[in-house]
């Protein structure tokens, strides 16, 4: 690389406060901040409402459990029966498609 390509590309890494290569932007490091509190707020919120310690969203959910208790709560209706212990993936499947149906019922 030249000499003066090389000093160019420092004094861009400087002006837009990017260390090396790989270093993130201080833009990009605010936004990863504002993406873990948005992750935060929402995780107790839903467990405000649910009743549950939600901290990762997508092993919390996978069973379709929680999901299907939020729903309920935001739409105002009760499912009867749903599979409170699933054991397969036809079970979570199910729990899901009832939050979902719930979700999509216009009455």
């Amino acid at each position: 690389m030249d000499p003066r390509t090389r000093d160019q590309l420092e004094t861009w890494r400087r002006k837009r406060n990017i260390s090396g290569q790989r270093g993130i932007s201080t833009i990009r490091k605010t936004e990863m901040k504002w993406v873990q509190i948005q992750h935060r707020t929402f995780a107790k919120w839903v467990s405000q409402h649910t009743g549950s310690n939600i901290e990762n969203f997508k092993v919390d959910f996978i069973d379709g459990t929680i999901f299907l208790r939020l729903m309920e709560v935001l739409s105002g209706k009760s499912v009867k029966r749903y599979h409170m212990f699933p054991q397969s993936i036809t079970q979570r499947c199910d729990n899901v498609q009832h939050a979902l149906d719930i979700s999509s019922s216009e009455d």
